[in-house]
């Protein structure tokens, strides 16, 4: 990530001293470098936070998609079912309509020997 790298190479620098080339002393850092030096360290946390963050949620994504697959698949399956049970359905009504109507004609047989 290159904004996380630019934070560090900035942090780098304000956080190492500055050498006076004519006196060669070291100074240290102002209240200024040390305050950006801060905001970059807070800046920095915050930025690993929404990095975890990020890559949480795309595990998470992941997850969910697997999941949605294995429903739909679940779901192709029990429509699979239902269909067949509604043809199944169907064709007993269809078969008990036709032992109805021999039913039928077998009493009026009957009934017309008992005459």
């Amino acid at each position: 990530m290159q904004l996380k790298g630019k934070i560090a190479e900035l942090q780098q620098k304000l956080s190492t001293p500055v050498v006076k080339k004519e006196q060669h002393q070291i100074i240290s850092p102002s209240k200024k470098e040390q305050e950006m030096s801060t905001l970059l360290e807070q800046i920095n946390r915050q930025l690993e936070t929404v990095e975890r963050a990020r890559r949480q949620l795309t595990v998470d994504v992941e997850r969910l998609t697997a999941q949605k697959s294995r429903l739909e698949r679940e779901m192709l399956v029990q429509k699979s079912e239902m269909d067949e049970q509604k043809e199944q359905l169907q064709k007993s009504q269809r078969e008990k309509e036709e032992l109805e109507q021999k039913i039928t004609v077998l009493l009026e047989q009957v009934c017309m020997y008992l005459m």
